[in-house]
């Protein structure tokens, strides 16, 4: 398809001058022209200064001629896409030239200028855009190409983009960083077209776009429902003259011998019929003209065989259906093993079909495919003559197949035959599917979409047996322990309801599914439906093994996490302490569950206000898990995160903030980027810049983490309410009381939504939000909400806690502002009291009190208290943040206003205050 070329105006040459700052007048002088015009007309005509001003251009900008814009005709300076033009593409035309009318740069772009290209799988989508760019590139800087089918081949093509875009700042270990520096590069540009190919979740695709500009956006994609998405085309098949000659092309038919001389409007005829009676399905059309060509077919012959296959319509596209069939055919007259080995792949995952599952289960798959087993020469036999009629694709040991060969292929069976391949592979993926640990969690991600197939065919086919069972319950237990919950939940409700209906409701493995369900709905934040499934799993297993198993100590030590979460402090320390027990009887002293509950009893600790005793426990448990599990594990991190966060609420800042990054790296290597554990380490190290002062770092980490929690967890889970706290806190810091009001009261609706009134969480959600609504100059309210966190912290923590302490500063808080000093001094020197019996002499907290104390000393004219109060607040701040931070500087004027008024009034002597 020709085009015609149209001068473009160079927005490459302009951004980077605009970049510098450099008027026009300064770039002609630079390069030695005399008139700026022509800098102008490089710029907005596009045109191609000569050899040596592009020489001088390039010195001066430090770019090359193609990042400058100087490119030839048909280049693009910016170019990634994988494919090459199709020689075949036939057709479309309506199609190229509607994209065109929307996808013109320069326009306002609201999503105005991006175009979905929606249809079923293999009817030429990819194919379009790839003639799209091909044939109008001319009218772009830059076309991106990215493989949108999954969110990390997304990350890894945008940061692609970004490194051949050569952007300052861009960091390939941080997503959002080199998404802000794409953005703000696409927001100076308007000549940039984005291809986005394959979309499965229209949804997550929006955080990759840019907020404002004026570029363009191609999507591809099987879903009609494309959501914002303003312009749609819907891709049908080709009409019988586009089909017939794609056909004849791709076939080689007319320009070779094998037309024998015939007139050519003959075979066109023909290839027009056959077009009709597949459809113009392009998939169908270019399957039929590989089999001719493969095969020698003559075009007359496969048009009979076509003729004569009476094969049903298979969903809204049925046409290549014969096309499978006589390829199936094909294969099993040549070899019938091949066409045996068919039969299985349509029952597994059509994109991830790893063939250890043929290998090493091969005496799951019957009596012809059990010679299989270890047999890698036979299987490449068999492979080769499947891939020969492009029934299956094979990249590094991994088979997919096309969704509808399946369809076509399994509707060749009758129903006990689909049933009969349907256990055939749930058994076969069930004896591969390893127990759960870290070390075996590659495995477990290798045959993860093999699993959650099965889970299909389970109930599809109405399959219970002690193999499905165990093969759901283990993927699902596997997804819980990568945090992926909500896929996590179908599978191991399937499991219980299986094993309920198998192998009775008093088994064993039934209380094994209890008990993993239980701590998904506990890491879920829905502790009532946990508790009474731990409860049974625990009857179960005490009526099976007896109150002193291992098994039973485990269910134990699980609702001790259940109560923890809780905040019923003192019933999860009885059964930690229980568990403890039994394991200890029951198995090695360096056994791993051992370290388990050490380290939850660390924590549990550590939450009732004895940090000293939780540092030394953890660091224990962590010297034993080194031993157990090597320098790099989920589990050495876990108790990194513990350290840090104990050394952290004890005030020992210097020494929390490294192991909270040892924390957060290992879990990054060993349990990824999005999962829950990483988040949290994160939460807490923002925590911590907060303490120190480090506003804008702190500030940067929470959104970015409350973002990745909303979209792996929703808008309204509890975990959010980390981030939450953490940017209210922020942002009170810095006076903004409105947004940290928002933010407070935000996390305190999820906490009561999800915990209820009585929970620790729940107060000190209270709290928090009643400091900023007493700043805010409503103290009445903040009076009732500060009055329930403390009946409930002295119910359940006792009034010696820290955490009843900040609830009382709060209160003096409350009762300073509405003038009642003598109330507030009273309440902030209970505070201080408990904090410095509990907390390290450098932590924050003391500091909080004492300035507190120090502001109403002040103002009872009490200046010798104040000035004292004042030169520990300092020390502790200084310790902290730094001679040179805001807080420490602020502190230090109220500090020399009080010497000044000291020294005034002759209150002391002048000598003693007289350095500040």
């Amino acid at each position: 398809m020709n085009r015609k070329d149209k001068a473009q105006p160079n927005e490459l040459l302009q951004y980077e001058r605009k970049q510098r700052g450099w008027p026009r007048r300064y770039v002609a002088d630079q390069v030695g022209v005399a008139e700026e015009s022509l800098v102008g007309k490089w710029e907005r005509q596009g045109v191609m200064p000569r050899p040596e001003n592009l020489a001088r251009l390039c010195q001066l900008f430090g770019k090359s001629v193609r990042e400058l814009g100087f490119v030839k005709k048909g280049e693009v300076p910016y170019w990634n896409v994988p494919h090459p033009p199709d020689p075949f593409f036939t057709g479309r035309d309506d199609v190229l030239t509607f994209l065109h009318q929307v996808l013109t740069p320069g326009k306002d772009w609201v999503w105005s200028q991006t175009v979905a290209v929606t249809g079923l799988e293999g009817v030429g989508k990819t194919e379009v855009a790839v003639e799209y760019a091909y044939c109008y590139r001319n009218e772009y800087h830059a076309i991106f190409w990215v493989k949108a089918e999954a969110g990390e081949s997304m990350i890894s093509d945008f940061d692609a983009i970004a490194r051949l875009l050569h952007l300052p700042g861009y960091d390939e270990k941080d997503q959002e960083k080199t998404l802000h520096v794409l953005h703000q590069w696409m927001e100076s540009i308007n000549r940039w077209l984005l291809i986005l190919d394959n979309v499965e979740d229209m949804n997550s695709i929006r955080r990759f776009f840019p907020q404002k500009g004026r570029g363009c956006v191609l999507l591809t994609t099987r879903m009609h429902a494309t959501n914002f998405v303003p312009h749609v085309i819907e891709l049908g098949g080709l009409e019988p003259d586009e089909g017939a000659h794609f056909l004849l092309q791709r076939a080689k038919l007319l320009a070779s011998n094998r037309v024998h001389g015939r007139d050519i409007s003959e075979l066109m005829e023909q290839a027009k019929e056959l077009s009709r009676l597949l459809g113009g399905l392009p998939f169908a059309l270019e399957e039929a003209a590989a089999y001719i060509e493969e095969t020698g077919c003559s075009l007359t012959e496969y048009l009979q065989l076509r003729r004569v296959d009476s094969t049903p319509f298979f969903f809204e596209h049925p046409i290549a259906a014969s096309t499978f069939r006589l390829s199936f055919e094909k294969v099993k007259q040549s070899q019938p093993l091949a066409a045996e080995l068919l039969k299985l792949l349509v029952f597994l995952h059509p994109d991830a079909i790893p063939e250890e599952i043929i290998l090493d289960a091969a005496g799951e798959l019957g009596p012809d495919l059990k010679i299989l087993a270890g047999d890698k020469l036979r299987l490449n036999l068999l492979l080769g003559e499947l891939l020969r009629y492009s029934l299956i694709k094979r990249s590094q040991d991994i088979l997919s197949m096309h969704r509808l060969v399946q369809a076509v292929l399994k509707s060749t069976l009758d129903q006990n035959a689909q049933r009969q391949w349907a256990e055939r592979a749930i058994c076969a993926v069930n004896s591969l599917f390893p127990e759960v640990h870290p070390a075996s969690w590659d495995t477990c991600e290798r045959l993860l979409s093999s699993a959650q197939t099965c889970s299909d065919l389970v109930i599809r086919y109405q399959i219970a047996s002690p193999e499905s069972d165990r093969l759901l319950d283990l993927a699902g237990y596997y997804l819980y322990e990568r945090g992926r919950y909500a896929e996590s939940e179908t599978l191991l409700s399937q499991a219980l309801r299986i094993r309920e209906r198998v192998m009775g409701r008093e088994h064993r493995d039934r209380a094994i599914s209890l008990d993993h369900l239980g701590l998904l709905y506990k890491a879920q934040g829905e502790l009532e439906k946990a508790q009474p499934l731990f409860q049974r799993a625990l009857t179960i297993l005490e009526k099976e093994l007896g109150p002193e198993h291992p098994e039973t100590a485990t269910i134990l030590y699980h609702q001790g996490l259940l109560y923890h979460a809780s905040g019923k402090y003192a019933d999860a320390r009885s059964l930690y302490l229980r568990a403890f027990s039994i394991k200890k009887r029951n198995l090695s002293r360096n056994h791993p569950d051992i370290a388990v509950i050490l380290d939850d009893l660390a924590v549990l600790t550590a939450d009732m206000g004895n940090y000293a005793r939780a540092i030394t426990l953890e660091q224990l448990v962590l010297s034993l898990k080194h031993r157990l599990f090597g320098e790099v594990h989920p589990d050495i991190a876990v108790s990194l995160g513990n350290l840090a966060a104990f050394y952290h609420a004890s005030g020992q800042y210097e020494i929390a903030a490294p192991l909270y990054l040892h924390a957060a790296e290992t879990f990054e290597q060993t349990l990824g980027t999005r999962h829950p554990s990483t988040f949290m380490t994160y939460d807490n190290l923002a925590g911590l810049y907060i303490d120190q002062g480090k506003y804008e770092e702190a500030l940067h980490l929470s959104e970015k983490v409350l973002r990745s929690r909303e979209q792996v967890l929703g808008k309204e889970h509890p975990d959010l309410c980390q981030s939450l706290v953490q940017l209210g806190l922020i942002y009170q810091a810095r006076r903004a009381y409105a947004k940290a009001h928002a933010y407070f009261k935000r996390s305190l609706n999820i906490y009561e939504k999800v915990y209820g009134l009585e929970h620790p969480y729940t107060a000190g959600s209270q709290t928090y939000l009643a400091d900023v609504l007493t700043l805010l100059g409503r103290a009445d309210e903040a009076y009732i909400l500060v009055k329930l966190a403390l009946a409930y912290k002295k119910r359940t923590l006792g009034a010696d806690h820290p955490s009843f302490a900040t609830t009382l500063n709060s209160l003096a808080a409350i009762h300073y502002a509405q003038g009642d000093i003598k109330q507030a001094r009273m309440y902030a020197e209970q505070a201080l009291k408990i904090r410095e019996k509990t907390l390290h002499p450098s932590h924050l907290q003391l500091a909080e009190s004492l300035l507190a104390l120090a502001r109403m000393a002040t103002d009872e004219n009490h200046l010798n208290e104040a000035a004292t109060l004042l030169e520990r607040a300092i020390a502790i701040q200084e310790q902290a943040k730094g001679a040179e931070h805001p807080d420490v500087k602020h502190l230090k004027a109220m500090y020399a206003s009080v010497v000044k008024r000291l020294a005034s009034r002759d209150y002391i002597d002048k000598e003693t205050y007289s350095s500040t």
